[in-house]
């Protein structure tokens, strides 16, 4: 009988990138809305089960000031969780001064919090670009680094980027709000 051989596996480390910029614009690509229960397949064949609701997307730098240029095209992952409405109540919400609140903002705009009925879709997110600080992210309670995040408290959206509609376009979204104007 031959010896018996053990190894140890290789510490799993993070490939993710870690960034420290203070105002980078970045983009949003392939945003998928993730609901409690749903079950993800990771690359290695193994699942897991989601517990909050939030928006997973992949991140894209696009620009920096001058001294960070080498960063731009940097990519990585980022999750937008929706918050509990109370700790424990198992019930979720967006709303503002939150990370995804303050992404809420910068896409649609302040009005959007008037509309009681509106509603963040992750669709509206793909290829969405915003100005924010670019932090290094460490694990949950603890100090060691796993890659990188957005600041939430400094998420806005990029100077004359605001999305105008156009008149048949707003007509359109008054319709299916049942707030059709008549003229």
């Amino acid at each position: 009988m031959g010896n018996l051989i053990t190894k140890k596996g290789k510490k799993k480390e993070s490939t993710a990138p870690v960034l420290n910029i203070l105002e980078a614009v970045v983009k949003i690509n392939d945003p998928v809305f993730r609901a409690v229960g749903d079950v993800i397949t990771k690359y290695d064949g193994s699942t897991f089960t989601v517990e909050k609701p939030h928006i997973s997307c992949e991140m894209e730098v696009v620009d920096t000031g001058p001294n960070k240029k080498g960063d731009i095209g940097t990519t990585w992952y980022e999750r937008f969780y929706y918050p509990e409405t109370e700790k424990g109540s198992g019930e979720y919400e967006n709303r503002p001064g939150t990370k995804i609140g303050n992404l809420t903002t910068a896409r649609y705009g302040e009005g959007f919090w008037e509309d009681g009925d509106a509603v963040l879709k992750a669709g509206d997110l793909e290829g969405f670009t915003f100005v924010c600080r670019l932090k290094p992210k460490t694990e949950f309670g603890g100090t060691k680094v796993t890659g990188t995040c957005v600041d939430h408290d400094t998420i806005e959206a990029l100077p004359g980027q605001e999305e105008e509609l156009s008149d048949e376009e707003e007509a359109d979204m008054e319709a299916a709000l049942g707030k059709s104007k008549k003229g």
